[in-house]
């Protein structure tokens, strides 16, 4: 066996019987963090932080904020549509959490 095909070979997971399990297709997953400055948290401080967002150019989309002060906000938006909203004070108090999708009446 070339050492290609032994690379191959080792890096695909087996089942518990000795063979090979089924392959799965992997979407690239693009994940990006961005430091901000001067941002208006859900608390209304002006502050900075960190946003995480992540791509799989397929539909889904995460847009995760962590500001300074604590306070957080995440919008996930799905495959199907839906988004998912969530902006949560430094408190602990959740400000926001709303959940719409296409399909819904």
């Amino acid at each position: 066996m070339s050492p290609d095909a032994e690379d191959a070979s080792a890096a695909t997971d087996r089942d518990g019987a000795g063979g090979r399990a089924a392959a799965v297709e992997e979407v690239g997953v693009v994940g990006n963090t961005i430091d901000f400055t001067e941002e208006r948290a859900p608390c209304g401080r002006i502050v900075d932080g960190l946003r995480y967002q992540e791509d799989d150019a397929t539909g889904l989309f995460i847009d995760e904020v962590t500001y300074s002060c604590g306070c957080r906000a995440i919008r996930h938006e799905f495959h199907d549509g839906s988004v998912r909203v969530k902006a949560v004070h430094h408190d602990g108090t959740v400000l926001q959490d709303e959940h719409s999708a296409e399909h819904e009446a």
